[in-house]
């Protein structure tokens, strides 16, 4: 059996023992990650990491720790308000830390840099111009950030600031005010949703003080599971509508596990994967996501967060050419600053030599090369049914 016949393999495994709870999930999932080698990499962080340490050589590069988002590919960033004080801000920029660790900053690096190479087929690249893309994210991670975002990023902007709160909830709820059933919202048991009022208490205690809503801003009104992304699939999550002294909030609530992709594996544990989320947000972001926090429910740990109608990602299919020559650059700077607010004291951002970029192209070349053989041989395989896993 070859090596990536056994991470096809483990692929797997990791997937039916993340959907078991959940039956039906892993089809939604799987399907998601068949589209293309991309989308197998959105569904399958804690292998890129396999990889890495099967082949160590392609891990190696410039010194400096800190605070690494895990999962970063090209979707992992996008438009989202955050708390700056008492003021919201509309921002750009990295929008899913469920992954973080502590960690050498390069494994973002070069997991940014196979996302580029593995997206070619989306964006109708060839691997030369992915290759230049790619040196273009990596120039940009070493400079600070332009005053002026590039045109696709300004276009998405003034067309997120353009929704409403009643476009938000009226995409997700019926005229009674219950959630739409379907492919993104399931119900909920009758044991949650007694728990719930508790859940919401415990997130809101833990809010700042100077700027923590009353109670009363939080009296649940509808609930239901929430079905979302791709590599979290099959992890409970609830989206619960919120009515009190102010508009309706709608909020998502995710369980996290305790240790992040780059770790060898989950230690366990009841409140801390939320806590490390949210602590890998506080310190690698301007601003924290709106109403940004923790709770638990029966032992289980959730970020939680506010769904804002301002949330979106670039589609990438809409991306024409002229568009990535100042995209990457850009995407590249939020990476470095990210990873200089999160670097550690005895871990401090490294210089990349143009040599040490180089091998980090070549580097990700060979990743990239090795997530399409283990896609081809994932994709090979009849996946299990559901109802039988």
């Amino acid at each position: 059996m070859t090596i990536l016949r056994e991470l096809a393999r483990r692929q797997r495994a990791l997937d039916l023992s993340q959907t078991r709870t959940y039956r039906g999930l892993l089809s939604y999932k799987e399907a998601r990650m068949a589209v293309s080698p991309f989308g197998f990499l959105r569904g399958s962080a804690k292998l890129f990491f396999e990889v890495l340490r099967q082949f160590p050589e392609l891990g190696q590069g410039p010194g400096g720790e800190g605070v690494v988002v895990g999962d970063l590919h090209m979707a992992n960033f996008g438009a989202y308000e955050i708390d700056v004080g008492k003021e919201h801000r509309l921002v750009f920029g990295l929008n899913d830390f469920d992954e973080a660790e502590v960690a050498p900053h390069r494994f973002d690096v070069l997991r940014a840099l196979t996302s580029i190479f593995l997206a070619r087929h989306e964006l109708a690249l060839s691997m030369r111009n992915a290759l230049g893309f790619g040196e273009a994210f990596l120039r940009g991670y070493l400079t600070p950030l332009p005053r002026r975002p590039p045109a696709v990023v300004t276009a998405l902007l003034g067309r997120a600031a353009e929704r409403s709160t009643d476009d938000l909830l009226s995409s997700r709820l019926t005229r009674r005010g219950s959630f739409r059933y379907g492919p993104r919202y399931q119900p909920l048991s009758g044991a949650i949703l007694k728990t719930l009022p508790a859940v919401l208490e415990r997130f809101r205690l833990g809010l700042d003080p100077a700027t923590r809503p009353t109670a009363d801003c939080f009296v649940p009104r509808a609930a239901a599971f929430r079905i979302a992304g791709t590599g979290s699939v099959g992890r409970f999550r609830m989206a619960v509508l919120c009515t009190g002294k102010r508009a309706p909030w709608l909020l998502d609530l995710k369980a996290q596990p305790s240790r992040g992709a780059p770790a060898e594996r989950d230690t366990g544990g009841s409140v801390s994967g939320a806590a490390r989320v949210l602590d890998a947000v506080t310190r690698c972001l301007e601003g924290r996501p709106r109403l940004a926090g923790t709770s638990s429910i029966a032992g289980t740990s959730l970020y939680v967060r506010r769904l804002t109608p301002e949330e979106d990602k670039l589609d990438l299919a809409q991306l024409r050419r002229k568009d990535l020559a100042e995209l990457f650059p850009y995407l590249g700077a939020i990476t470095g600053i990210a990873h200089r607010r999160g670097q550690t004291s005895k871990g401090k951002l490294q210089p990349w030599a143009p040599r040490a970029r180089e091998k980090a192209l070549a580097q990700a070349t060979e990743l990239a090369a090795l997530h399409e053989g283990i896609f081809a041989l994932w994709s090979a395989e009849a996946p299990p049914d559901d109802a039988t896993a």
